[in-house]
């Protein structure tokens, strides 16, 4: 599957949830685009994509959730999280510098 086909899926599903729900998914990016693009570090929601572990410029590999929660005001509630069907995050260095960057809001 490709990107659009990603988003075209996720949309259709999403058109059966509420709008806050559908705000929560904030697209399907290249993991190049996660911190200029995805805008999941938004205070006081919840926010996910579906990242692609290969960047823009290349074919694109394996795809992967990644979220962030900052409802509420104890911060100490606030978290990040991802699925990786593979558990192979962790090779991903973008992704790790993505979560060190905001390890401070997250």
């Amino acid at each position: 599957m490709n990107t659009v086909q990603i988003e075209q899926i996720v949309g259709l599903a999403l058109l059966c949830e509420t709008k806050e729900r559908r705000e929560q998914f904030t697209g399907v990016f290249s993991i190049d685009k996660l911190d200029s693009e995805a805008n999941l570090i938004a205070p006081g929601k919840l926010r996910m994509c579906i990242v692609n572990s290969h960047t823009s410029y290349e074919p694109g590999e394996h795809w992967f959730v990644v979220g962030v929660d900052l409802r509420g005001r104890d911060i100490t509630k606030w978290h990040a999280f991802v699925f990786d069907s593979l558990a192979q995050y962790t090779k991903y260095p973008r992704l790790v510098k993505f979560f060190k960057i905001h390890s401070n809001t997250i």
